[in-house]
């Protein structure tokens, strides 16, 4: 991505002319902190959405694509779009560069591997009158610089017990049940990093702890006031 203004979202698709089950996506190096939605195939078209809330401007990397040998014949869905950094997401003019090439079978190439999980990462949860309907979510992005990230997985755990791993996307609606939740990134080639965030914290675990105090000493106040009046009374 070039460009000489500010823009801090984007979106849309890649087309290609060959068989993408062999395709890699590789996000490492973005210039997109946040991702809406993680480039992943849908039929013979890559979809995309995400960007960067500061603003980005210059020549950006948005994601690498890591190919086997054939003919390829790659461009843009017109529906791709920008979205200027002007406080009001002014969609602005893009102009779309394709790309076409062969790439030849290398029998001395070495096999291309990723042994290594994604790198540590720490989930936040934010909330923001105004966005999300004002409800809290979570954001989590990992970082894994050989492949990159294939996509994220998420268990939440409540009072009724937890939930089986689901396909899950940055930022993340928190349920008002939810206590914990561990998030799993799985790189492209299946490695896989798991990290916990815990809901409340330890203000929400110390806040309930003083409630429960201060409930005991309203009890003893009021079991000592009835003593003294019993004694009053007799």
């Amino acid at each position: 991505m070039n460009t000489d203004v500010s823009v801090n979202a984007w979106s849309g698709g890649v087309k290609f002319g060959a068989p993408g089950k062999d395709l890699k996506i590789i996000t490492s190096d973005s210039v997109t902190t946040i991702w809406q939605t993680l480039p992943h195939l849908e039929g013979e078209e890559l979809i995309f959405t995400g960007g960067e809330p500061n603003g980005f401007i210059g020549d950006g990397l948005l994601f690498k694509l890591l190919v086997v040998p054939g003919k390829y014949d790659f461009s843009f869905d017109p529906m791709t779009s920008a979205y200027l950094n002007d406080g009001a997401g002014t969609k602005t003019d893009v102009v779309f560069e394709s790309l076409k090439f062969s790439l030849a079978q290398e029998s001395a190439s070495p096999p291309y591997l990723d042994r290594e999980p994604p790198e540590h990462f720490s989930p936040s949860s934010y909330q923001k009158e105004g966005l999300f309907d004002g409800k809290p979510v979570l954001i989590f992005e990992a970082k894994d610089a050989v492949s990159g990230i294939n996509h994220y997985e998420v268990r939440e755990f409540t009072d009724r017990g937890e939930t089986a791993w689901q396909r899950a996307e940055s930022p993340y609606l928190l349920n008002d049940d939810v206590e914990k939740l561990k998030i799993k990134a799985v790189d492209n080639f299946g490695n896989e990093r798991i990290e916990t965030f815990s809901v409340h914290g330890t203000g929400f675990f110390l806040g309930k702890s003083l409630m429960f105090l201060g409930l005991v000493i309203i009890l003893g106040l009021i079991s000592y006031n009835i003593s003294r009046w019993r004694k009053r009374f007799h």
